[in-house]
């Protein structure tokens, strides 16, 4: 077995291992936006309109880690860049850093967008006549 074969094998178990463990990021997400749909939070008045921008940052997120299954690259950069805007938006609408206890379950998104984002750097990396 000669050192591409390695690479390939190598490449095909880091494609697996990140679509599974994106796969079960989304579907969490998928699960947490349903229930919210189906058993919406009781309306709290004096909410400012701005914190929305955080969830749906969150879900833009996810929806580019979806689309990292196709595009590697783009969508783990894209799902990445929403990840981190998310971070600035807390930062500017609250004055203080997203507290860590609170970052932690989160922390998975970031982690599956920096896999594909690996993945698809080694994939343009070893493609022939690149």
């Amino acid at each position: 077995m000669n050192t591409s074969d390695k690479t390939s094998i190598r490449l095909k178990r880091l494609r697996l291992l990140t679509r599974v463990f994106s796969g079960g990021v989304i579907g969490i997400a998928f699960l947490f936006a349903l229930g919210h749909i189906l058993f919406p939070e009781p309306t709290v008045e004096d909410y400012p309109w701005v914190e929305n921008l955080l969830p749906i940052l969150l879900l833009l997120s996810v929806i580019a880690l979806a689309t990292a299954f196709r595009w590697e690259t783009l969508g783990g950069a894209l799902s990445l860049a929403f990840f981190i805007l998310q971070l600035l938006l807390f930062w500017v609408i609250r004055g203080h850093f997203f507290p860590l206890f609170a970052l932690l379950p989160l922390l998975p998104v970031p982690i599956a967008a920096a896999l594909f984002i690996l993945l698809g750097r080694m994939t343009v990396r070893d493609t022939p006549g690149t």
